[in-house]
């Protein structure tokens, strides 16, 4: 979310696109709301294996420390489990908030209303 240097700012922003600000609240609680439910719908069902924590800290996590900070210590696995785990834990809600969303697309049906002429 853009930083504005003041309140005024915010405020001719929001009106530069049209917003007020209970309408920006509305927007606001309604993407918590989404939120709160993807979180409890996907969460709950992620599954990480110690086989995926593993492979991820060998192919993705050694590699990308080493490339940005050549000559750093690397934590062992162990001591960096618990940040990849939850890597791979939001890369899966984010996977399956995506496939959820498509097929829901794909279930939509979209009717045209056309004004009578």
């Amino acid at each position: 979310m853009k930083v504005f240097p003041s309140a005024a700012e915010f405020r001719q922003r929001l009106l530069r696109v049209g917003l007020t600000s209970e309408k920006l609240e509305e927007i606001l609680e309604q993407r918590v709301r989404i939120e709160k439910y993807l979180d409890f719908r996907f969460r709950n069902f992620v599954l990480i294996s110690q086989k995926e924590i593993a492979d991820y800290y060998q192919d993705v996590y050694v590699p990308r420390l080493r490339s940005r900070s050549p000559g750093q210590i690397i934590p062992t696995l162990e001591e960096a489990r618990n940040e990849i785990e939850r890597t791979l834990t939001e890369a899966k809600i984010e996977s399956d908030t995506d496939a959820f969303l498509d097929s829901a697309r794909e279930r939509a049906e979209i009717v045209m209303l056309t004004p009578d002429s």
